[in-house]
């Protein structure tokens, strides 16, 4: 949560320093672990193409997971903010003392006045909306409860199941071809097939 600094501070210290510190150091220590497998794809390539491929791919591994590290480590080191700011309005305020404010909030409002009316006249909640599509009615039928969390968290919830069903379906799609190269159904051309679809995938 956002804190607005003023002259009375909370006087509270990043307590995910050390822990921080810590994750920078690894994720230093894995991308330099990862950087020797790339080296040696040069003299691989020339004995063995498998062999080269998987030092790519271990190098490459090792370097996002190292890079993640860092990040994380590095994103814990920065300014800790703690606090709550001044509460916003659910809708357009109309007052005329709070006209500034309303102006500036006007862009983040989650309902409007007619809304907020229904939803206390009529004694109902809008803002659990029925999921939509496929994957959302499986994510929800998987876990009914989810539908009863934030907006902020049902949304991370499902676009992180579309992005693990995205990547599923393309190693799905990167292993049939890969068996049907290596099987010879599709003759010489295999030896074409499976290089450029792994650029592909990679770069996907």
């Amino acid at each position: 949560m956002a804190y607005d600094f003023g002259t009375n501070t909370l006087g509270i210290k990043n307590p995910f320093k050390p822990e921080g510190v810590a994750k920078t150091i690894t994720g230093i220590a894995i991308c330099i672990l990862g950087v020797f497998p790339l080296l040696s794809i040069s003299a691989d390539l020339e004995l063995d193409m498998v062999k080269a491929w998987k030092n790519a791919a271990l190098g490459l591994f090792l370097l996002t997971w190292g890079f993640r590290h860092m990040g994380v480590g590095l994103f814990q080191l920065f300014r800790y903010f703690v606090g709550r700011s001044v509460p916003t309005s659910l809708a357009y305020n109309h007052s005329e003392s709070e006209r500034e404010n309303a102006k500036e909030e006007k862009d983040s409002m989650a309902y409007d006045s007619q809304g907020l009316e229904s939803m206390l006249v009529g004694r109902k909640n809008s803002t659990f909306v029925e999921p939509q599509g496929w994957l959302a009615r499986l994510i929800h039928t998987v876990f009914p409860k989810l539908i009863f969390t934030p907006y902020p968290i049902r949304n991370f919830v499902q676009e992180l199941a579309g992005l693990i069903t995205i990547s599923v379906i393309a190693l799905v799609a990167y292993g049939v071809t890969y068996f049907v190269s290596i099987s010879g159904l599709v003759g010489d051309a295999g030896q074409l097939i499976i290089p450029t679809f792994s650029v592909i995938l990679l770069i996907y």
